[in-house]
């Protein structure tokens, strides 16, 4: 179980309630909060974590290791006022409630970044537009990892879902 205080950090209990870790301090970084709202885990045991202030969300491992972030404030896809709550599906799916933009927000992400180094960076760019441009990825990669609406190809909207991914993230 995991809480979301005003220190601002996060805690992790047992089911019965005993006090496992906590982690994050009042800050903007990574692993930083202003205002931790809302909290889901998906059905790997990650942590998502909207923060109302900061217009954002973080994602953490079970254990608290920043993952990644994405969102800033505005009114554009990806970007949230005042978010307040968050629920992560199956798939990697996550929905959050941007509340003064009156609204719900669904964000797919890809089972990997496609180059495995943990960032949504140049690199991956690259090779999704190479999976969306048709030619065959080199041997060993695999481009369902940009299937972002889980359709079975690598479409437009996948590539409007990763442009914004790929924008919003940093």
């Amino acid at each position: 179980m995991f809480v979301g205080d005003s220190s601002p950090r996060i805690q992790k209990f047992t089911n019965d309630g005993v006090f496992i870790t906590s982690w994050g301090f009042i800050g903007t970084g990574d692993g930083q909060f202003n205002f931790p709202r809302g909290l889901s885990t998906d059905d790997n045991g990650n942590l998502y974590v909207v923060d109302r202030n900061l217009h954002r969300v973080q994602k953490f491992t079970g254990t608290g290791v920043f993952l990644t972030k994405w969102g800033s404030f505005g009114t554009g896809e990806g970007q949230f006022n005042l978010p307040y709550a968050i629920r992560a599906g199956a798939n990697e799916i996550v929905y959050v409630s941007d509340s003064s933009n009156f609204r719900v927000q669904k964000f797919a992400f890809p089972a990997s970044d496609g180059d495995g180094d943990g960032d949504i960076d140049l690199a991956d760019f690259l090779a999704f537009t190479a999976c969306f441009d048709g030619p065959a990825m080199p041997t060993g990669d695999d481009c369902t990892a940009f299937d972002l609406d889980r359709d079975g190809d690598t479409d437009l909207s996948d590539l409007v879902a990763f442009q914004a991914r790929f924008t919003g993230a940093r």
